[in-house]
């Protein structure tokens, strides 16, 4: 005779890694691909302005996508199989690092050649201070792929041999 399953019994539905990884790619892309404005927006913009620029709307979708997906995503491995994959895992490594040397890089230029222009507004130090933060954490979250790849089972849970 079947027994009901209780929903008591039934283990919690957890969104998998790789959800979680395609949102936190989403805010990145968003950073990636709106960064120059985003950057002259927040640096020298009127900083008296009420932050309704589509950039700032841009910015905070971004900021909120990512962290939303990034500190969940710390308790799921990412699961990449039982080989490792060397190549791929550089290449993923560099994604990592050239991602982040881009945004910094944005960051110092407008910063240093617009020196004389700049205008500072609390909110605004702190939404692009919140920008360039999800970024170095999508570094972060590469490099943990890439370790990944590089030694399969030295991550818990990323299914190398003998590991659960």
């Amino acid at each position: 005779m079947n027994t009901p399953v209780t929903p008591s019994a039934r283990p919690p539905w957890r969104p998998s890694y790789w959800l979680y990884f395609s949102i936190q790619s989403t805010g990145a892309g968003i950073v990636l691909w709106q960064g120059l404005p985003l950057y002259r927006y927040l640096m020298v913009g009127v900083p008296e302005a009420v932050p309704q620029n589509p950039l700032t709307l841009w910015a905070l979708l971004a900021v909120t996508l990512f962290q939303a997906s990034f500190w969940p995503a710390r308790a799921v491995p990412p699961v990449v199989g039982r080989t490792a994959r060397p190549f791929l895992a550089h290449l993923i490594l560099f994604a990592g690092r050239m991602t982040f040397v881009y945004v910094g890089g944005l960051f110092a230029v407008v910063f240093y050649v617009r020196h004389a222009e700049l205008r500072f507004a609390p909110w605004r130090e702190t939404l692009l201070l919140a920008v360039l933060f999800s970024m170095f954490c999508y570094t972060l979250e590469l490099e943990r792929i890439g370790r990944a790849l590089l030694e399969p089972g030295a991550i818990p849970g990323a299914g190398g041999p003998g590991k659960s």
